[in-house]
């Protein structure tokens, strides 16, 4: 690219700089195959308070910006080795929130709106201005960081709506087990009532065994019955002997073992205790 930009080769116009230490971490790239365009447009920068990579080679730039994210990169259009319509397509290939700015000598409307299409912040004719590359250098900048805090933004209402989700998901699993508990809770409250039940008919019904069989042994040690009597009360020993292991079986219910549940509740597990009674059985 041949000449310099009007304003920006000679005496430069008093430009406001911005904070130092904030413009210094925004990354900016110039390029041109003219060393000297290269060196004002660098000095431009560095007098607001940028503090830009400067390349003469636009091979070595193309490297160098699909390797590394800039914030911002300004470009010659028109360049032997690499053109910038080819840089401008490979960065936003790889960063497409990457601002570029074009800048040529040779302007054109067909340029421009290709150069806009491919995704151009703005497109800069010479004769230039200090003062209008850095006001563009400003907008190009504005928009980087705005795209950047919308992607945090994004990422962040992401991580949170992962994150309610995921309690959800916890609360609908606690609720599962709350609702499980409650049933145990009633299962071991109709446990307890059987329990008092039990305790209740194993008195009767071992008061009434102790007197039928006190009664079978008394007859049996009168010593005038018939075979058939004798019988008889063998049979009712055995039978008496049955009526024992069904209490023994209905004692086992109320020794049942607790089993641990949800949040570390412990309960009896009838269901357990069913199968255990009719093993028995």
């Amino acid at each position: 690219m041949c000449g310099y930009p009007a304003g920006v080769g000679g005496s430069m116009e008093t430009i406001s700089a911005g904070k130092p230490d904030e413009l210094s971490t925004i990354r900016i790239a110039v390029i041109d195959d003219d060393e000297d365009i290269v060196a004002v447009l660098g000095e431009v920068l560095k007098r607001v308070g940028y503090t830009p990579d400067l390349y003469t080679s636009s091979g070595d730039a193309l490297i160098a910006a699909t390797s590394q994210e800039y914030d911002l990169i300004i470009s010659d259009l028109e360049m032997p080795e690499v053109s910038g319509s080819e840089i401008l397509t490979s960065v936003k290939r790889v960063f497409p929130l990457t601002e570029v700015i074009m800048i040529t000598g040779y302007a054109s409307v067909k340029s421009a709106s290709d150069a806009m299409h491919e995704g151009a912040h703005s497109y800069l004719s010479k004769p230039l201005t200090s003062t209008q590359i850095v006001a563009h250098v400003r907008k190009a900048i504005e928009k980087r960081l705005l795209a950047l805090d919308n992607q945090r933004l994004i990422f962040e209402l992401s991580t949170t709506n992962e994150a309610l989700q995921n309690k959800v998901k916890e609360l609908a699993h606690l609720n599962d087990l709350l609702k499980q508990t409650q049933k145990d809770l009633v299962k071991v409250e109709r446990l307890a009532a059987i329990d008092e039940v039990v305790v209740s008919i194993n008195h009767c019904i071992n008061n009434s065994i102790s007197g039928i069989k006190a009664a079978g042994r008394f007859m049996k040690s009168i010593g005038n019955m018939n075979k058939e009597g004798v019988k008889a009360l063998d049979t009712i020993e055995d039978e008496c002997r049955e009526i024992e292991a069904v209490v023994t079986r209905l004692k086992s219910l109320r020794e049942a073992a607790p089993t641990e549940y949800a949040d570390g509740i412990r309960m009896i597990d009838l269901k357990e205790e069913e199968e255990n009674a009719l093993t028995r059985s």
